[in-house]
């Protein structure tokens, strides 16, 4: 019996010394993972130019790629276009890099202008800081820009209306500030800005009415003043005009009836006055209409009134019987 007693003892005295070492061990910091990039001289084994393949460990070392969420094949492997996360090639060129949701901190190399082929960037949903590199600009094939929800500073570069095959600029949330840059109205081929959620200033360009491909206009929770462009109406394709929550003044362009195509037009939390005009009555295929609320508005008659508090129950001005 007391054999017995002596060896459960010791077992039990040597699960405790046991559970000690390994609770030591795993407070023992995990071996750094060591990322071993390819020499971009070697174009056969990487299988892209020699400066896409050093812009790409540019943009590595710039946003702090070890601790990425999601870095499969970077300093693993050398076939890049075959195995690196987030890189897609075509006939040994980068067309798309996506990284978003992807933990990158830091700011945006001004040398991802080395890929003169790509057509996609999509970096939103990370931690970037910084301005917009003026350098991307110079991607003459780019097709979509996605750098929203990130924190990024400064003023929206010009350069970015030279791209003149872009269908996709999404800068939301973030924190730019300065002005909306008029040069953006150079931009033929645009189908859908979106800056909402920034700290941009001044009045709205214009020149955005230029975009006669436009199907998206989101600009609201900024500090932009000024009155509504009526070349805003000259928008044909537009299906969502969003501009709540700035300081925008004056009365509602009449030309904004001109968009036959708007199913979303959002006004709110201005400062705007005066009547909401007839034309109001040929947008037809309206879902979502916000005008009333944070602002000063009048209907400009009868027909106007009930059109409007039908589908926007902020608005109180009286109803009188539509006109037959």
């Amino acid at each position: 019996m007391r054999n017995r007693f002596s060896r459960r003892t010791v077992f039990f005295l040597l699960g405790i010394v046991l559970a000690g070492i390994v609770g030591i061990v795993a407070q023992w910091p995990a071996p750094s993972k060591t990322f071993d990039f390819p020499d971009c001289a070697d174009t056969t084994a990487t299988g892209l130019t020699p400066e896409e393949c050093a812009a790409l460990i540019d943009l590595f070392n710039a946003t702090n790629g070890p601790n990425w969420q999601r870095h499969i094949g970077w300093g693993e492997v050398d076939t890049i276009c075959l195995s690196w996360y987030g890189i897609t090639c075509a006939e040994g060129r980068v067309v798309e890099i996506n990284l978003g949701g992807n933990s990158l901190t830091g700011a945006i190399p001004p040398e991802l202008s080395s890929f003169e082929q790509l057509q996609r960037l999509y970096l939103a949903g990370n931690q970037l800081t910084g301005s917009i590199p003026p350098e991307l600009g110079a991607l003459s094939h780019l097709q979509n820009l996605h750098l929203g929800v990130n924190q990024l500073s400064g003023a929206i570069p010009p350069e970015l209306g030279q791209l003149s095959q872009l269908q996709e600029l999404q800068l939301f949330t973030n924190q730019l500030s300065g002005a909306i840059p008029p040069e953006l109205g150079q931009l033929a081929n645009l189908r859908e800005l979106d800056l909402h959620r920034n700290q941009l200033s001044g009045t709205i360009p214009p020149e955005l009415g230029n975009l006669s491909q436009l199907q998206s206009l989101v600009l609201h929770t900024n500090s932009l003043s000024g009155t509504i462009p009526p070349e805003l109406g000259q928008l044909t394709n537009l299906q969502t005009l969003m501009v709540a929550y700035n300081g925008l003044t004056g009365a509602i362009p009449l030309e904004l009836g001109n968009l036959s195509q708007l199913t979303k037009l959002h006004l709110f939390h201005n400062q705007l006055s005066g009547a909401i005009p007839v034309s109001i009555l040929q947008l037809s295929q309206l879902t979502s209409l916000e005008l009333c609320e944070g602002n000063n508005l009048t209907a400009a008659n009868a027909d106007v009134a009930a059109f409007v508090v039908e589908r926007d129950t902020d608005c109180t001005f009286g109803v009188a019987t539509p006109t037959p």
